[in-house]
Protein backbone atom coordinates (compact mmCIF):
# COMPACT_ATOMS: atom_id res chain seq x y z
CA UNK A 1 0.00 0.00 0.00
CA UNK A 2 0.92 3.37 -0.80
CA UNK A 3 0.41 6.73 1.34
CA UNK A 4 0.02 10.11 -0.17
CA UNK A 5 0.29 13.24 1.69
CA UNK A 6 -1.48 16.10 0.25
CA UNK A 7 -2.00 19.28 0.15
CA UNK A 8 -3.49 22.05 -1.64
CA UNK A 9 0.09 22.88 -2.95
CA UNK A 10 0.56 19.78 -4.47
CA UNK A 11 -2.81 17.60 -4.78
CA UNK A 12 -2.91 18.45 -8.67
CA UNK A 13 -0.53 15.98 -8.75
CA UNK A 14 -2.38 13.43 -7.27
CA UNK A 15 -5.97 14.69 -9.03
CA UNK A 16 -7.45 11.15 -9.19
CA UNK A 17 -6.43 10.32 -5.70
CA UNK A 18 -8.03 13.64 -4.86
CA UNK A 19 -11.28 13.08 -6.08
CA UNK A 20 -11.66 8.85 -4.80
CA UNK A 21 -11.06 10.71 -1.38
CA UNK A 22 -13.49 12.71 -1.55
CA UNK A 23 -15.96 9.71 -3.07
CA UNK A 24 -14.86 7.45 -0.14
CA UNK A 25 -16.36 9.92 1.95
CA UNK A 26 -19.60 9.97 0.52
CA UNK A 27 -19.54 6.18 0.93
CA UNK A 28 -18.84 6.48 4.52
CA UNK A 29 -21.17 9.37 5.92
CA UNK A 30 -23.72 10.16 3.36
CA UNK A 31 -24.18 6.30 2.16
CA UNK A 32 -23.46 4.58 5.00
CA UNK A 33 -23.90 6.73 7.79
CA UNK A 34 -26.44 9.07 6.41
CA UNK A 35 -25.14 11.88 7.52
CA UNK A 36 -26.29 15.34 5.94
CA UNK A 37 -23.16 17.14 4.62
CA UNK A 38 -22.52 18.87 1.59
CA UNK A 39 -22.24 16.66 -1.34
CA UNK A 40 -22.09 16.52 -5.11
CA UNK A 41 -21.90 13.84 -7.28
CA UNK A 42 -21.49 11.21 -4.73
CA UNK A 43 -18.50 13.36 -3.78
CA UNK A 44 -18.78 14.83 0.21
CA UNK A 45 -16.82 17.85 1.49
CA UNK A 46 -17.55 20.65 3.74
CA UNK A 47 -16.00 24.19 4.97
CA UNK A 48 -12.84 22.94 6.37
CA UNK A 49 -11.80 21.44 3.14
CA UNK A 50 -9.92 24.20 2.20
CA UNK A 51 -5.98 25.08 1.65
CA UNK A 52 -4.91 24.72 5.24
CA UNK A 53 -5.86 20.94 5.58
CA UNK A 54 -3.90 18.08 4.79
CA UNK A 55 -4.50 15.17 3.59
CA UNK A 56 -3.64 11.93 4.39
CA UNK A 57 -4.61 8.87 1.54
CA UNK A 58 -3.54 5.21 1.33
CA UNK A 59 -3.93 3.58 -1.84
CA UNK A 60 -2.86 0.51 -3.73
CA UNK A 61 -2.70 0.08 -7.54
CA UNK A 62 -3.93 3.62 -7.95
CA UNK A 63 -6.98 3.42 -5.75
CA UNK A 64 -7.67 4.92 -2.58
CA UNK A 65 -8.62 2.78 0.43
CA UNK A 66 -8.26 4.87 3.06
CA UNK A 67 -8.30 8.55 4.01
CA UNK A 68 -7.93 11.43 6.76
CA UNK A 69 -8.01 15.14 7.05
CA UNK A 70 -5.76 16.88 9.08
CA UNK A 71 -5.80 20.36 10.35
CA UNK A 72 -3.88 22.69 12.69
CA UNK A 73 -5.70 23.99 15.72
CA UNK A 74 -4.32 27.42 15.18
CA UNK A 75 -6.84 27.75 12.34
CA UNK A 76 -10.57 27.32 12.52
CA UNK A 77 -11.16 23.37 12.92
CA UNK A 78 -14.62 21.63 13.26
CA UNK A 79 -14.52 20.67 16.72
CA UNK A 80 -14.02 24.34 18.06
CA UNK A 81 -16.61 25.83 15.92
CA UNK A 82 -19.15 22.90 15.51
CA UNK A 83 -19.02 20.78 18.46
CA UNK A 84 -16.99 22.98 21.40
CA UNK A 85 -19.53 21.39 24.35
CA UNK A 86 -17.88 17.74 23.61
CA UNK A 87 -14.97 19.38 25.05
CA UNK A 88 -13.69 19.34 28.89
CA UNK A 89 -11.66 22.50 28.18
CA UNK A 90 -11.64 25.25 25.98
CA UNK A 91 -10.64 24.16 22.12
CA UNK A 92 -7.07 24.64 21.89
CA UNK A 93 -5.63 26.81 19.24
CA UNK A 94 -1.95 25.60 19.67
CA UNK A 95 0.58 24.85 16.93
CA UNK A 96 0.96 21.31 18.44
CA UNK A 97 -2.46 20.32 18.53
CA UNK A 98 -4.21 19.29 15.53
CA UNK A 99 -7.59 17.63 14.47
CA UNK A 100 -8.25 14.29 12.76
CA UNK A 101 -11.43 14.33 10.90
CA UNK A 102 -13.30 12.61 8.07
CA UNK A 103 -11.14 9.50 8.94
CA UNK A 104 -12.83 6.76 6.52
CA UNK A 105 -12.07 3.07 4.77
CA UNK A 106 -13.22 2.05 1.94
CA UNK A 107 -16.29 -0.45 2.99
CA UNK A 108 -16.14 -2.96 0.10
CA UNK A 109 -12.83 -3.99 0.88
CA UNK A 110 -11.92 -7.30 2.65
CA UNK A 111 -12.40 -7.78 6.41
CA UNK A 112 -8.38 -8.46 6.40
CA UNK A 113 -7.71 -5.83 3.58
CA UNK A 114 -9.90 -2.77 5.65
CA UNK A 115 -7.43 -3.48 8.56
CA UNK A 116 -4.04 -3.37 6.68
CA UNK A 117 -5.66 0.10 5.24
CA UNK A 118 -6.84 1.17 8.23
CA UNK A 119 -3.33 0.21 10.21
CA UNK A 120 -1.59 2.12 7.28
CA UNK A 121 -3.75 5.16 7.76
CA UNK A 122 -2.53 5.40 11.90
CA UNK A 123 0.56 4.66 11.00
CA UNK A 124 0.57 7.57 8.42
CA UNK A 125 -0.98 10.06 10.41
CA UNK A 126 1.17 9.04 13.79
CA UNK A 127 4.10 9.29 11.60
CA UNK A 128 3.12 13.11 9.59
CA UNK A 129 2.40 13.93 14.00
CA UNK A 130 5.90 13.16 15.58
CA UNK A 131 7.02 14.87 11.57
CA UNK A 132 5.44 17.71 11.98
CA UNK A 133 5.78 18.20 16.47
CA UNK A 134 2.56 17.15 16.88
CA UNK A 135 1.50 15.93 20.53
CA UNK A 136 -1.91 15.25 20.03
CA UNK A 137 -5.21 15.18 17.56
CA UNK A 138 -8.59 15.99 18.69
CA UNK A 139 -11.19 13.36 17.02
CA UNK A 140 -14.81 13.27 17.09
CA UNK A 141 -16.34 9.91 16.40
CA UNK A 142 -18.69 7.10 18.61
CA UNK A 143 -17.33 5.67 21.10
CA UNK A 144 -17.60 2.23 20.03
CA UNK A 145 -15.34 3.30 17.23
CA UNK A 146 -12.96 4.84 18.64
CA UNK A 147 -12.20 1.37 20.67
CA UNK A 148 -12.76 -0.41 17.52
CA UNK A 149 -10.07 1.02 15.18
CA UNK A 150 -7.57 3.20 17.34
CA UNK A 151 -7.83 1.51 20.68
CA UNK A 152 -7.44 -1.77 19.66
CA UNK A 153 -4.04 -0.89 17.29
CA UNK A 154 -2.46 0.39 20.07
CA UNK A 155 -3.23 4.01 19.63
CA UNK A 156 -3.28 5.64 23.09
CA UNK A 157 -6.56 7.45 23.01
CA UNK A 158 -8.14 9.96 25.92
CA UNK A 159 -11.76 9.93 25.03
CA UNK A 160 -14.06 12.93 26.66
CA UNK A 161 -17.02 10.66 27.82
CA UNK A 162 -18.45 12.83 30.62
CA UNK A 163 -19.18 15.66 27.48
CA UNK A 164 -20.48 12.34 24.71
CA UNK A 165 -23.60 12.80 23.19
CA UNK A 166 -25.62 10.86 21.03
CA UNK A 167 -25.44 11.93 18.09
CA UNK A 168 -27.23 9.77 15.20
CA UNK A 169 -28.12 7.27 18.19
CA UNK A 170 -24.75 6.40 18.68
CA UNK A 171 -22.66 7.55 21.96
CA UNK A 172 -20.09 10.05 20.56
CA UNK A 173 -17.56 11.74 21.85
CA UNK A 174 -14.41 13.90 21.03
CA UNK A 175 -11.13 12.39 22.11
CA UNK A 176 -7.29 13.43 22.45
CA UNK A 177 -5.35 10.75 20.57
CA UNK A 178 -1.71 10.90 20.85
CA UNK A 179 0.79 11.13 18.72
CA UNK A 180 3.67 9.03 20.18
CA UNK A 181 6.54 6.64 18.74
CA UNK A 182 5.37 3.63 20.86
CA UNK A 183 1.88 3.36 19.04
CA UNK A 184 4.04 3.20 15.09
CA UNK A 185 6.42 0.30 16.79
CA UNK A 186 3.29 -1.74 18.34
CA UNK A 187 1.80 -1.25 15.01
CA UNK A 188 4.89 -1.72 12.59
CA UNK A 189 5.09 -5.58 14.72
CA UNK A 190 1.34 -6.13 14.71
CA UNK A 191 0.15 -5.08 11.06
CA UNK A 192 -2.22 -7.14 9.90
CA UNK A 193 -1.47 -10.20 7.51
Amino acid sequence: MKTDILSWSNLHLKGDLWIQHHGLRYQSFVDRQGWEVPSHDQLEWDQYDNPRAIYILISEQGRCLACCRLISTIHPYMIEEVFPDFLPYAPPKKPNVWEASRIAVDSSLTAVKRNQALQELILAIQQFGIDQGIDKYLGLMPIAIFKKTLIRNGVRVRIHEAQAKAIDGKKTAVADIFVDQKTIDYLSGHKAA
